[in-house]
């Protein structure tokens, strides 16, 4: 991507943005980890702090891009791959992080899902994703408000300190209501 061109690219996009009046091309990924390079290559003259930012927002990019990939395989891993949800889609985890492996691993596990689907072999639609795993119990703490997926989660949220401190607050509130309503009888009489 940086070989390709991106320093162009964001010249034109950053043309773009000041063009739109609702600034959701600035939100996207890549884009507004490069403000401060934008801002620099306007301002400075000095080339050497340019390129620091522009290395910082690389680094930048590639964090928030590493977030947002680990945010979606949760999504997937917890939506899509309970076969409960989907009873007639047939789910194949795939994985794509060796691409020099991609006939074996990719190409191959399709080609026969799809060949055996179209040829009756395989009752379910195809849906590339993931194998199914166990489904998780999900567990509601009223104190909270809060719905937790499987046991490991529900028992961290019950230790943590925001629970804690709702669950003491609860606890003290009916006593400071009750303290009120005495001291408002105290002065009626």
């Amino acid at each position: 991507m940086v070989e390709l061109g991106l320093s162009v690219e964001l010249d034109l996009c950053s043309k773009l943005v000041k063009n739109q009046e609702s600034g959701l091309a600035s939100q996207v990924i890549g884009f507004k980890e490069f403000e401060s390079y934008l801002d620099l290559k306007k301002s400075s003259n000095d080339l050497d702090s340019v390129s620091k930012a522009f290395l910082d927002g690389i680094e930048k990019m590639k964090t928030v891009t590493r977030r947002y990939a680990r945010k979606q395989t949760r999504w997937i891993r917890n939506r899509l791959e309970q076969d409960s949800l989907y009873p007639n889609y047939h789910f194949m985890r795939l994985d794509s992080t060796f691409p020099e492996r991609w006939d074996d691993v990719i190409s191959k596990p399709v080609h026969e899902t799809v060949y055996k689907f179209l040829h009756g072999k395989l009752q379910k639609s195809p849906a590339v994703c993931a194998v199914p795993k166990p489904m998780k119990k999900s567990h509601y703490c009223e104190i909270c408000d809060v719905t937790c997926i499987g046991e490991d989660s529900f028992r961290i949220h019950m230790k943590s300190k925001r629970h804690r401190r709702k669950k003491a607050y609860k606890l003290k509130k009916p006593l400071i209501e009750d303290k009120i309503a005495s001291r408002s009888k105290e002065v009626s009489s």
